[in-house]
């Protein structure tokens, strides 16, 4: 397990810092120009949030939802991630009522929501028969 979540890591990292950096673009309808700088801000700050907070919530996730077989545990497993992703930015902006009424949430929201949801995706493609028999062959 601790194999995959590495490469479901790594994965995640790769594809969300362009994801978020091109996200970050739209929200503050900056120009391509900026994206660049925009994916190394991502990377700054996501990289070690998905390390260190979201590799804990997907082995949460699969503790959680082992018990389930099938669709029913892929669909628990997304929304444990979401659920669990979302909640890291909420508490702050809970906690800092002030935020509440500015445009920084679509940029918490951002990036919580879809590295959350590419963990999950690549975390599930891992996990499937055939490429998780891949991955553990010696």
């Amino acid at each position: 397990m601790f194999k995959r979540k590495g490469i479901a890591f790594l994965l995640t990292v790769v594809l969300t810092i362009p994801m978020l950096g091109f996200s970050f673009m739209l929200i503050e309808g900056s120009g391509v120009r900026d994206a660049l700088e925009l994916m190394v801000f991502a990377a700054i700050y996501v990289t070690p949030v998905i390390l260190l907070y979201g590799v804990p919530v997907s082995i949460l996730s699969d503790k959680i939802n082992d018990r389930f077989n099938g669709v029913k545990r892929v669909l628990l497993s997304l929304f444990t991630h979401l659920f669990l992703g979302l909640s890291f930015p909420l508490f702050f902006i809970l906690v800092d009522g002030s935020q509440l009424n500015n445009g920084g949430n679509l940029y918490l929201v951002a990036a919580a929501v879809i590295p959350s949801f590419v963990f999950w995706g690549m975390d599930e493609v891992l996990r499937s028969r055939y490429l998780y028999s891949v991955w553990d062959r010696k």
